[in-house]
């Protein structure tokens, strides 16, 4: 779905040497093409971070999304998260490209009523028992729940389970479904702002768990995060000059998890620096075929056909670093990315990132980014490999401290999200959004933020605004630190709290403002 047209600001009358760049879609949206087909299972973002909450400095918070561009309206059958589908935060404490601690997220959705075609039968209100974390929302007729296992050093064998069935944050359908107090369902129009309403009930699907340090989660609908320009990519390269966020008015399913650094450290991890990745694993493709009936059972109302993996599945989804595998990785290497574990990315597709040029040919990223810089090197990308499957290591980035893995000689070259969480976070509020690039160490691409500009950081890094850096003899810094695509920030506020990610758009009400002028 994504491409990477580049134009010149001057066609639009910008400043001279200003250049503009239109990317396609959002961060991991449709990345390859066999995940295109299955968006239950496509991972679009994933973001490590220090805790910036007030208080919770000494905690990472770990994101991923799932379920791309998710139209508010689309009920009754709301988006969802698979029962059929596991999902795993992985974290890598050593460098070797395995996980040593894994988060595994397991779903299983209840039917109240199977008579209706409702997704709530009246106003969604708090659970009977909100201190309960498997009690159920009032008046929610698909209900969702989920099982949550800590898997890695210092745990046992087989997994540590967190979480049991507990709840998910509801949909938000609109102010009859999501009101403070009962609205019932008579035909009176109902008006008004709904944030407050559906922040109380998202919070209580913030879930402490006992006995783990105060280690949180939560799942549920969020806006999506990613603000990107990408409406005019595929109308031949059709510029303008107003940067639009092409998935405004869009939410996603998230999963976050916030750790204690202390884990962390118990699960092997003794220099601060670790690998961030999500996957998605298909147990099974449900069907119905013609010789299915309904059934007693409100949750399985025809035979289910499909055939069963043992243990987690089969892995469909992967994500770590922005885009890596949308623009850098060519159609052949990309299902092969999806399906495999980090530590294979050497003998998989090394070469494409280092040498793009000659390992793939002449329509690669770099290759349309040097027809506008005339600077950037096609070969021996040594600052990509560097930025998305090394870490820089301390002190070769504009002093920045590293996130090189230390503990071994040797770290695997993998796409992992690295983040060196003994650097302090910036407040809420202060963060640079260009990250170590501007000198804000805490940001993109160490760890990344949900605040952080993530496509303006890749468009400079990919640009080879660092290049000699890691040993090229054409300085690019100036043109490509001038790359952007004109999206300065997200539609919708970020929170300063846990899960951090903004509120959900509602069905009844919201907008979509990516159209271009």
């Amino acid at each position: 779905m994504k491409s990477l047209p580049i134009f010149l600001a001057a066609a639009l009358g910008l400043p001279t040497g200003v250049m503009v760049v239109a990317p396609a879609s959002a961060s991991s949206h449709r990345d390859s093409p066999f995940i295109s087909e299955d968006p239950a299972a496509d991972n679009t973002d994933v973001y490590a971070f220090v805790s910036t909450e007030p208080g919770r400095s000494e905690y990472v918070t770990v994101i991923a999304n799932y379920v791309p561009l998710q139209e508010p309206a689309n009920g009754p059958n709301f988006y969802r998260l698979s029962d059929f589908v596991t999902y795993q935060i992985n974290i890598d404490v050593d460098g070797d490209g395995f996980a040593d601690l894994t988060y595994r997220f397991q779903f299983k959705t209840r039917i109240v009523d199977p008579g209706t075609y409702l997704y709530n039968t009246n106003t969604i209100l708090p659970p009977p028992n909100p201190a309960d974390p498997t009690s159920q929302y009032l008046n929610l007729n698909q209900q969702q729940s989920y099982t949550l296992t800590e898997i890695g050093r210092g745990g046992p064998g087989g997994g540590r389970v967190l979480l049991a069935d507990v709840r998910t944050a509801p949909n938000r359908p609109g102010p009859k479904s999501i009101n403070i107090a009962p609205v019932g369902r008579g035909g009176t129009a109902v008006r008004g702002d709904t944030s407050a309403a559906y922040q109380n009930l998202a919070q209580m699907a913030v879930h402490t768990v006992p006995n783990s340090g105060d280690l949180r989660a939560f799942v549920g609908p969020r806006d999506e995060g990613f603000y990107v320009g990408l409406g005019t990519a595929f109308d031949l390269i059709n510029p303008s000059a107003a940067g639009a966020d092409g998935t405004s008015g869009f939410n996603v399913s998230t999963l976050a998890v916030e750790i204690p650094k202390s884990r962390l450290r118990a699960a092997g991890d003794t220099d601060g620096i670790i690998g961030v990745w999500a996957t998605a694993s298909r147990t099974r493709h449900p069907v119905c075929n013609s010789q299915s009936g309904v059934g007693p059972d409100p949750n399985r109302p025809c035979d289910v056909a499909g055939v069963m993996n043992n243990g987690v599945g089969t892995q469909v989804s992967r994500l770590a670093n922005p885009l890596f595998n949308e623009f850098l990785d060519p159609i052949k290497a990309k299902d092969l990315y999806n399906a495999t574990a980090p530590n294979q990315d050497f003998k998989n597709i090394y070469p494409y990132i280092l040498n793009p040029a000659t390992e793939q040919g002449p329509n690669t990223l770099v290759q349309q980014l040097r027809e506008f810089t005339r600077c950037t090197d096609t070969t021996n990308r040594r600052d990509q490999v560097a930025s998305f499957m090394l870490g820089y290591p301390a002190g070769v980035v504009r002093g920045f401290p590293g996130n090189r893995e230390t503990q071994t000689a040797s770290p695997a070259t993998a796409d992992m999200l690295r983040l060196n969480y003994n650097i302090p976070p910036k407040p809420f509020g202060a963060q640079d959004p260009m990250g170590v690039l501007n000198g804000d160490f805490a940001g993109f691409p160490n760890g990344r933020r949900v605040a952080d500009d993530s496509v303006d950081i890749l468009l400079r890094l990919w640009g080879g605004e660092l290049q000699t850096t890691f040993g090229s003899s054409v300085d690019c810094a100036l043109a490509a630190s001038r790359l952007t695509d004109n999206v300065p920030a997200n539609d919708v506020p970020f929170l300063p709290v846990f899960p951090y990610l903004g509120l959900p758009h509602e069905g009844f009400n919201h907008t979509h403002t990516h159209n271009q002028p």
